[in-house]
């Protein structure tokens, strides 16, 4: 199998990704690693008409690739922006309009390998829209999946520590908020979502079959308790059938559900660690299968 993997391997290492790396290339296997932070240091040449890639001192084209493996690419907008920098500036402006440049181009190469009929693992194509909480949401909600009780809000309000039955949390991703007083500024939408409390569960799905759960008793968002360790946790038929329904919701062929959302890429290797399972070897296994339709 030749094995293409999208992620960040520079300045800091994807554990999941790079740990299916490890794994593919003990096992014999081919693997070119994209790394989305040559899209920021460059240079980044690529053709439309072969679908040549040339990213940082990586080389591949479609004759190159089986199979490809979708990590995070980089986003729509600036996360970051140099010290200093002014949000309105016209170095901000610039940044951001890199940022969109970048995240255009690997999006587009990254459709035209599937559309040149390379499986690319998740599909662009299909899953790429569920990453935005706001429509996973509706679409587990029409599926008949329970999904805490969510408004999308963009308007002025502050929530304060009494408000301990609700949580926000950006649109786009990010950390949940708990405590303090929380700012939703009008032009700037969050997730203002049911607090669910009590036992938490983590659930890998890979190929549409539970490879990996664990539970812990928090009063909290378990994201935000460095430590923390996952306890093995059984899974009974009416679990296992939601969490694989959620993931092909989703279209996600690989990734963590989670008691309120579905994550395509999910930080799993604190869960492997814990749970003593090799979830890069099934993700391997995912791959070499797909490559071999």
């Amino acid at each position: 199998m030749r094995l293409l993997v999208f992620g960040r391997f520079s300045p800091t290492a994807d554990q999941t990704l790079q740990a299916v790396v490890d794994v593919a290339v003990a096992a014999g296997h081919v693997v070119v690693c994209a790394d989305i932070h040559a899209f920021v240091t460059g240079p980044v040449r690529w053709s439309p008409h072969s679908g040549v890639l040339t990213l940082g001192d990586v080389t591949v084209g479609p004759d190159d690739v089986d199979v490809v493996l979708l990590g995070p690419l980089p986003s729509a907008f600036a996360r970051t922006s140099p010290p200093g920098t002014v949000v309105g500036s016209d170095a901000h402006d610039r940044r951001v309009k890199q940022q969109a440049a970048r995240h255009a181009l690997s999006w587009s190469l990254v459709v035209d390998l599937e559309a040149r009929g390379i499986p690319v693992l998740s599909s662009p194509t299909l899953a790429r829209p569920f990453d935005h909480k706001p429509l996973q949401l509706a679409a587990l909600s029409r599926a008949g999946i329970a999904v805490p009780t969510t408004v999308v809000f963009d308007g002025d309000i502050l929530i304060g520590d009494d408000d301990d039955g609700v949580i926000t949390k950006p649109v786009l991703g990010g950390a949940v908020d708990f405590d303090g007083v929380i700012a939703a500024v009008a032009g700037r939408p969050r997730l203002i979502q049911q607090r669910l409390r009590g036992r938490q569960w983590r659930v890998a799905v890979v190929g549409g079959e539970v490879v990996a759960a664990g539970a812990v008793d928090v009063d909290g968002d378990w994201r935000t308790m460095p430590g923390l360790r996952w306890s093995a946790a059984a899974v009974d038929e009416p679990l296992r059938s939601l969490v694989t329904r959620a993931a092909a919701v989703c279209h996600f062929d690989v990734c963590a559900v989670d008691v309120v959302e579905v994550n395509r890429t999910p930080q799993l290797q604190d869960l492997a660690t814990d749970l003593d399972v090799d979830l890069a070897a099934a993700i391997v296994a995912l791959c070499d299968a797909r490559a071999r339709r």
